[in-house]
């Protein structure tokens, strides 16, 4: 009876054992089936998250060649400006040479004409610029020719040709002062718009540098993320395999779990059945004085 009593307590441990057996295998099953949703979704954010700075680092290197097609553009624009200033200043400088080698030439005209006019005693005169001729006795008569009489020329006209030198050399002069005082203008307002567009220049350079360190940025957090998207994929992985060790194991614990149970009533019914006889009681009758009693 005391042998019989014995596995009858091991069948009773043996249906705990499946209880707690069953209950780990759900609490397990379920712990890891969570686990590996939320490894999973923790995946697709990361890959959304992937997908979006993909989608900022393109628009970032977009950006950038934007910038450096203006900084292309800009460096053209001062290019063509220089080649147009240095045209200009050229120019200004031919001009203003022949201007001042034909202010020289009228220089050493006026010089040599005054002095010949100066020997000759050509001096100008509120005088007719041709004076009649005079007839002392007989009109019609023409005067005599006096061959001896030293040469005096036209002396207004002479004396006009040399105020029209000078003013000639005056006017150049007036031309090339105006030259020179347009030319710094010219030079000072190029200087002023070299200034700033080097500025732009610059500016748009320090531009596409700023969002060349922040696409930079954006691709050590896409690495990053990557490496803990792999990372955060391969622990699913895993939690996932270690699942399906776990419902493999359950499955047959579950399977087999109400079979079992009736399979140790029964051998307790037959245990039960056996220690009654061996106290000297018949199964059937105990049974019935039991179901009597009830």
């Amino acid at each position: 009876i005391a042998q019989i009593e014995k596995l009858m307590d091991k069948l009773r441990e043996e249906e705990q054992q499946d209880i707690v057996d069953r209950d780990e295998c759900i609490e397990n099953e379920n712990k890891h089936s969570n686990e590996k949703d939320d490894l999973e979704y923790e995946v697709k954010k990361l890959g959304n998250k992937i997908e979006k700075l993909e989608d900022r680092k393109l628009d970032l290197q977009d950006r950038i060649d934007a910038i450096h097609v203006g900084i292309t553009d800009q460096t053209t624009v001062m290019e063509d400006a220089l080649t147009v200033r240095t045209a200009t200043h050229d120019e200004f400088l031919q001009a203003k040479s022949d201007d001042e080698a034909a202010i020289e030439l009228l220089s050493q005209a006026i010089k040599v004409l005054g002095k010949f006019y100066k020997n000759n005693a050509l001096l100008q005169r509120n005088e007719p610029l041709v004076k009649p001729p005079e007839f002392d006795e007989d009109p019609d008569r023409a005067p005599e020719a006096n061959v001896d009489k030293k040469y005096e020329g036209s002396q207004r006209q002479n004396g006009g040709i040399v105020a029209l030198l000078q003013h000639l050399k005056e006017q150049l002069q007036n031309e090339v002062a105006a030259a020179v005082k347009a030319e710094e203008e010219d030079t000072a307002a190029y200087e002023k718009q070299r200034v700033e567009d080097r500025q732009l220049r610059e500016d748009l350079k320090q531009q596409a540098a700023d969002l060349g360190e922040e696409k930079a940025n954006t691709e050590q957090t896409i690495t990053n993320t990557e490496e803990k998207k792999t990372d955060t994929q391969t622990h699913a992985d895993d939690v996932g395999t270690e699942l399906d060790r776990i419902k493999e194991s359950c499955e047959w614990i579950r399977r087999t779990f109400d079979k079992r149970r009736e399979m140790r009533k029964a051998e307790m019914k037959g245990l039960r059945d056996a220690k009654n006889l061996l106290a000297g009681q018949d199964p059937n009758s105990a049974f019935l004085q039991k179901k009597t009693h009830h």
